[in-house]
């Protein structure tokens, strides 16, 4: 059989114990980045961000460095490049504190441009981007998490890139979800898993 190998050059040993999501590039398969958290509902303040690879994985830069959240729990990229990140808080603010990193989906248009929040929230916990539509994005909020009870847990739907979003939550059995993927040929078709 086949054997696997390492490729985390250039991940930190600290970050290297939650590499907890991986999106790739349709449009440029070579470039793949990498969501770090460490692993528990919400984020330590000192551990998380994203790497990229632009060589398949062979070496990996941080481009979490100064962005604005924590912990990385769910990546898409869009056809245009455009990385998508729905990210946890930090401790702080589960103790009424104000969060050093906030939490909620996050938006880069290219490496080397500035951080966007664009959904608000403690926390984001799933993202995706139609591959056919780079403008059509949706992002989803468990109340699986005592946190989100009150924070209008729901799928976020956007039609201009992340500009404005919309709840959608009409049909659903309930908002515990633990997934939201575009169907692949059918950019209308959005499957959302619940429990």
């Amino acid at each position: 059989g086949a054997t696997w190998i390492s490729v985390s050059s250039g991940i930190s040993d600290n970050d290297k114990l939650r590499i907890w999501t991986l999106a790739f590039d349709p449009s440029l398969p070579d470039i793949i980045y990498a969501g770090v958290n460490d692993g528990r509902l919400m984020a330590d303040d000192t551990v998380g961000g994203i790497y990229q690879s632009t060589d398949s994985g062979e070496t990996w830069l941080k481009l979490g460095d100064g962005a604005p959240m924590a912990g990385v729990i769910d990546m898409a990229v869009a056809s245009d490049g455009a990385l998508y990140a729905a990210t946890a808080a930090d401790f702080t603010s589960l103790t009424g504190g104000t969060a050093a990193r906030q939490g909620g989906l996050y938006r880069l248009t290219a490496p080397g441009a500035q951080w966007e929040r664009i959904l608000e929230g403690i926390r984001a916990d799933y993202a995706d981007v139609a591959q056919s539509d780079s403008r059509y994005v949706v992002a989803g909020i468990s109340s699986v998490f005592d946190y989100n009870e009150d924070h209008n847990a729901g799928i976020y739907v956007s039609r201009d890139g992340g500009s404005t979003f919309r709840l959608e939550i009409t049909g659903l059995a309930n908002t515990r979800l633990w997934m939201v993927q575009f169907h692949p040929a059918d950019p209308d078709t959005i499957f959302v898993g619940t429990g």
